[in-house]
């Protein structure tokens, strides 16, 4: 089953490689979206893609790159 999710990812998240590592996650899983760098040193994605890849995309948030890591998520399901 198809799913969204909007993504705030708190953390050692910026200038560490973050992004790098989101997309390559996201592509190795059959995901499709984007991210991108905030202001305030969060970083914003929105991912789309089967449900069980989409619980996983979120545990490598979680765990995060070599030299980074979402501290924080905040998760938002949209309906598609």
């Amino acid at each position: 089953m198809l799913e969204a999710q909007h993504i705030i990812i708190e953390g050692l998240v910026q200038g560490v490689g973050f992004r790098f590592f989101t997309k390559t996650s996201a592509e190795k899983l059959k995901l499709t979206g984007w991210v991108r760098n905030l202001a305030d040193g969060r970083v914003e994605a929105f991912i789309q893609g089967e449900s069980m890849a989409l619980d996983q995309m979120v545990e490598h948030l979680r765990r995060g790159a070599q030299r980074g890591r979402g501290e924080k998520l905040k998760k938002r399901k949209i309906g598609l």
